[in-house]
Parts: structure tokens; sequence; C-alpha cells
């Protein structure tokens, strides 16, 4: 075999890839790292949000655990609000005391509802509301 022998023969004896095959193998790579990426970010974003969420709850259940355990007569009607602090990051809980008495049917007793919210962390999101339903029997 001579060289010029080596010169003419054909292309696809040649092992490698073209230049073209390389690039659209590259923009493919590249598409995919990219969805990777993103995956990777939104999965981080909901972490923090479900985090934020689950201690938002916590907060708003440690004021109701406060709110439950005074004296009927020591939870005032109003709104309020407060933060609760886990680690780092700080939550408000919201809450509005309501008289319901005059909804209550018959018993003679007394009845406040109290309206929990609280929201806050990295994220801002708001937990589900919470009520808790405080009861004074009547004399009878």
């Amino acid at each position: 075999m001579t060289h010029t022998d080596l010169l003419s023969s054909s292309d696809t004896a040649r092992g490698g890839f073209t230049l073209v095959e390389v690039i659209i193998a590259l923009v493919i790579l590249t598409v995919g790292l990219m969805a990777v990426a993103s995956l990777s970010m939104t999965s981080i974003w909901q972490t923090r949000r479900g985090f934020d969420l689950t201690n938002s709850a916590l907060a708003a259940g440690q004021v109701l655990d406060g709110l439950s355990v005074l004296p009927y007569d020591s939870v005032l009607v109003g709104s309020y609000a407060d933060t609760v602090s886990f680690g780092p990051v700080d939550y408000i809980v919201n809450w509005t005391v309501v008289d319901m008495t005059d909804s209550l049917s018959a018993g003679g007793g007394e009845i406040k509802r109290i309206y929990v919210l609280s929201g806050g962390g990295l994220t801002q999101t708001n937990a589900e509301p919470f009520e808790l339903f405080i009861y004074k029997p009547g004399d009878s």
C-alpha cells in the first residue's frame, strides 16, 4: 500500500467524529445539564418552603398552646401579634380573639373563638389558619 492509497481511502474507513457531531452532542449535553440544574434549584426552594411552612405551623401551635392553658377571663378580646424565633429565622404570629357568647344557643356559658395565622421565614410562607374555641360553663 502506497502513500497515495492511504490518502484516497474513503472517509468511512477513518474513525472519529466530525465537528458537526461534536457540536450536536455538546448542545444535547448542555440542555440536559441545564434541566438537572433547574430541577436542583426547584428542589432546594421547595425544601426551604416546606421548612418555613412547618416552622410557621409550629409557631402558631406554640401561641395556641399558651392561650389554651390560660384562664378563660385572661384571654382578652382583640387582635394581637407576636414573633416566634426558630434559630435565626423569625415567624410572625397574628391572632384574633372574638367573643361568641351571643351565638351560643342554650346553657348560659361563654365561648371565645381564637383565630391564629402565622407566617414568615425566608420564603414568607403562611401556614394554614388555626382555630381554638375556649368555653366557660355557665352557673347551673
